[in-house]
């Protein structure tokens, strides 16, 4: 929704209060206006809402006869679609009392609120109200995903397994049919995915040569819009290993996905790994004015409240975070795996001569220097020019070289572009780029393709299938190739090892 705009004074604490109220300058008052603030206060209540509690806030607060006070939040996004929120005047929420007006009856909306929640609640009792929820008996049709169709026994378990299985009539299966599972599954893994992570499943299957079966998942919808989920066959899961691949780059599908995060671990497998891939409010892990939401630390929250399984933690795997302080945002109810990609790149760069490695900024230095010390590193940095922020060399050696650029993401692509003009200028040979995780909001990504305004710059962009939804569209158009995940991911699900790549 549209950002609240700031309500009048008189609205905010109604008639009876002084019309002349001790304001401050700086974010927080001085000790006078602070002294006010904490006398009168102490038995008011904040009311926040959502957009669409705005009439029942202003209900309540006539109701409340000056007891509450409504509060203001900016509901803002950023370019890729996830909330950019922040509460206004959250300094005076330490002396009073503080309410929130949720509906969660759209599912896209639920995460924002609970990111506001997750804000909130650190020092101050939240109460939560929702509309009534229509009548989930009847479920409807699925909308979006499609039900994933059952795969075949043969697609399932590869060709190694027996042609003829031991089946049961009810759910489960009778005790000779478990004897044959319990030492079938026992080095296998079940691997589930959200319908958008379906051709990565695929090769993951192919790439795991036996040791992992295509579970599925009826991703179904009721007539609200809330979805109606069922794992098949679950009763097998307590034989075997457990995946799942997760896709939280559009925040309407990240409740779904949770919601089977929560169910896997309860079906007692011998391990369950979720591999998240992207995360995709790894950029806002802090805030530079009070008020703001750092939704990193909401998002990691809520990934942490996973049910630990019958055999340990549930362990979640994500690859090239941004920056390692969000390792940090997650509890030890589960256990986080900081993987990388940058593997795929290297394979690439055995077949490029007089190669030589470049970061876009000290931030992408810090993070991959030491995976590719054993290239020629070139380093740049950013500097004001009066409001234009300039990208420069900082040192390392361009001419002739063949300059691959290195970064966890690209959005805008706009510092990269300023980084690929700076290696023609020093006179490379050849530039081009690897990127885990291709966000790119608003179609940015065609900037480099022919007729965008950046056509030609890069001999190769590459990047992974992180987000599906881009990485399809990328397929089809150059300079961009796509590099499977699956060989990072294989290891992990089936050996236990690490994904950093061995040294060069």
């Amino acid at each position: 929704p549209e950002p609240l705009a700031d309500l009048k004074e008189d609205e905010l604490v109604s008639a009876s209060v002084p019309s002349l109220l001790p304001r401050a300058s700086s974010p927080v008052p001085d000790w006078k206006s602070q002294t006010f603030w904490k006398e009168y206060l102490k038995d008011k209540t904040y009311l926040f809402y959502c957009e669409s509690m705005k009439p029942l806030a202003l209900k309540i607060k006539h109701e409340a006869k000056g007891r509450v006070i409504l509060g203001t939040i900016e509901w803002n996004v950023f370019e890729d679609g996830f909330p950019n929120l922040k509460v206004k005047e959250a300094y005076k929420l330490r002396w009073a009392h503080v309410a929130f007006l949720a509906d969660l009856s759209v599912p896209r909306n639920i995460f924002e609120q609970y990111a506001e929640c997750d804000k909130l609640c650190r020092n101050h009792f939240v109460t939560m109200a929702s509309a009534d929820q229509p009548d989930k008996s009847k479920s409807a049709p699925s909308i979006s995903p499609e039900p994933l169709a059952d795969l075949k026994e043969d697609e399932l378990i590869g060709a190694s397994a027996p042609s003829l299985l031991p089946r049961a009539s009810s759910p489960v299966p009778d005790s000779k049919s478990q004897t044959f599972w319990k030492e079938y599954l026992k080095d296998k893994t079940y691997l589930f995915y959200c319908e958008s992570m379906k051709p990565l499943a695929l090769k993951i299957k192919h790439e795991a040569k036996g040791r992992v079966i295509l579970g599925t998942i009826e991703w179904n919808v009721f007539e609200d819009g809330f979805p109606n989920l069922k794992v098949k066959e679950a009763y097998k899961l307590r034989w075997a290993h457990v995946a799942f691949l997760a896709d939280l780059s559009v925040p309407r599908n990240i409740f779904e996905q949770y919601a089977v995060m929560c169910a896997l671990p309860r079906y007692l497998a011998r391990s369950v790994k979720i591999f998240v891939g992207y995360f995709p409010t790894g950029t806002m892990e802090r805030v530079e004015e009070y008020g703001r939401v750092a939704t990193a630390k909401s998002l990691a929250r809520l990934l942490s409240s996973i049910p630990t399984g019958a055999h340990g933690p549930v362990q979640v795997a994500i690859c090239d975070i941004h920056t390692l302080q969000n390792h940090f945002y997650f509890s030890d109810n589960i256990l986080v795996r900081l993987e990388t990609c940058t593997g795929l790149i290297k394979d690439e760069m055995r077949s490029i001569k007089h190669c030589s490695v470049a970061f876009p900024d000290e931030g992408a230095y810090k993070r991959y220097n030491r995976i590719f010390r054993k290239y020629p590193s070139i380093i740049c940095t950013k500097v004001r020019d009066g409001d234009k922020r300039v990208v420069t060399l900082k040192e390392g050696e361009v001419k002739d070289r063949n300059v691959i650029i290195i970064d966890d993401l690209v959005k805008t692509g706009g510092t990269l572009a300023k980084c690929a003009a700076l290696m023609k200028t020093e006179g490379c040979a050849s530039v081009s780029c690897f990127v885990t995780h291709p966000v790119f909001p608003q179609e940015s990504w065609k900037r480099f393709c022919d007729g965008g305004k950046n056509a030609g710059l890069f001999e190769t962009f590459y990047v992974t299938d992180t987000i599906p939804a881009i990485t399809a569209e990328l397929e089809q158009h150059p300079p961009y190739k796509v590099l499977s995940t699956a060989t990072v991911f294989v290891p992990i699900i089936i050996d236990d090892e690490d994904a950093i790549p061995a040294e060069v």
